[in-house]
C-alpha cells in the first residue's frame, strides 16, 4: 500500500501505540509477490510516501473462505482507520498471535473473542480471535 498523503507527525511504528494515521491511496496486488526491484519502483514513483508490505491469502475460517493480510502490527497499525489504529486491545491482541476480523465478517460470522477457530490454508491451525474492528481495506476480512 502506497499514501501521498503527508503524515501528520513523524512516527516510529510501535505495536502499542500510533502517533500518525496514514490514508492509504493505493493498495498494490500481486500474486506472486513483488520483488526487491519493483518494490523500489513503486516506492519511488512520483507523490508516493511511504509504502508498507503485507502478505496475502485467501484461507478459510471455520470452512469459509476469507481474505488475510498478514501484516507487522507496529508497520501496519498506523494505515488503518482511527477508532482501529486508536485500539489497544485488539493490537495487543494480534501482537499475542491471535487474529482480528472486519466487523463485517464477525457479524456474519458469529465469531466470539477469546474462542478457538479453525483456520485452514496450505494447513489447518486452531486460532484465538482476538476482536473486529473496521480494517479501512476493501475486500479483506481479517489480519
Amino acid at each position: 500500500m502506497t499514501a501521498s498523503a503527508s503524515p501528520s507527525a513523524a512516527a516510529t511504528p510501535s505495536a502499542t501505540s500510533v502517533r500518525t494515521i496514514i490514508s492509504p491511496d493505493l493498495l498494490v496486488i500481486e500474486p506472486s509477490g513483488l520483488s526487491a526491484r519493483q518494490l523500489a519502483r513503486v516506492s519511488a514513483a512520483a507523490g508516493v510516501r511511504q509504502v508498507v508490505t503485507a502478505d496475502g491469502a485467501a484461507i478459510k475460517l471455520n470452512g469459509h473462505r476469507v481474505n488475510v493480510l498478514g501484516v507487522n502490527p507496529g508497520q501496519f497499525r498506523s494505515w488503518t482507520p482511527l477508532a482501529t489504529a486508536t485500539d489497544q486491545r485488539l493490537w495487543a491482541a494480534l501482537g499475542q498471535g491471535r487474529f482480528v476480523t472486519s466487523d463485517r465478517l464477525a457479524g456474519r460470522r458469529n465469531l466470539h473473542p477469546g474462542t478457538k477457530y479453525l483456520i485452514s490454508g496450505a494447513g489447518q491451525e486452531q486460532l484465538t480471535f482476538g476482536g473486529s474492528a473496521p480494517l479501512g481495506i476493501r475486500g479483506i476480512d481479517a489480519l
